[in-house]
């Protein structure tokens, strides 16, 4: 990345410029996650928030930057899939649960 910034290479411009803008999309967020789907945190703000597990942890994954691919073939879980980006996740109250995911994903 220094080298980059320190070449003034038009090219490595672009390419830099593009790198700062690029997103990390996860397929496997939920299937991937088999303890944090489980975990009685994410089951306490989930129930707090009125959202399920999976929502959650959806949310969870773009707070954080990420892009969550859904790959369900169900209509319902697909709707609630693409819904969580108008959610918000539930946070008076829950501080020990919060702290229990930030630790579980390494914050």
């Amino acid at each position: 990345m220094l080298f980059l910034l320190a070449s003034h290479n038009f090219l490595d411009s672009v390419v830099f410029r593009h790198l700062l803008t690029v997103k990390y999309r996860s397929f496997w967020t939920l299937s991937g996650s088999p303890s944090l789907m489980t975990h009685p945190a994410i089951a306490r703000i989930a129930k707090a928030s009125g959202l399920t597990a999976a929502q959650t942890v959806f949310r969870f994954a773009q707070l954080k930057g990420v892009i969550p691919l859904s790959g369900t073939t169900d209509v319902t879980h697909m709707g609630q899939d693409v819904a969580i980006e108008n959610h918000s996740l539930k946070e008076e109250g829950l501080e020990s649960s919060w702290t229990a995911v930030k630790q579980i994903l390494g914050e």
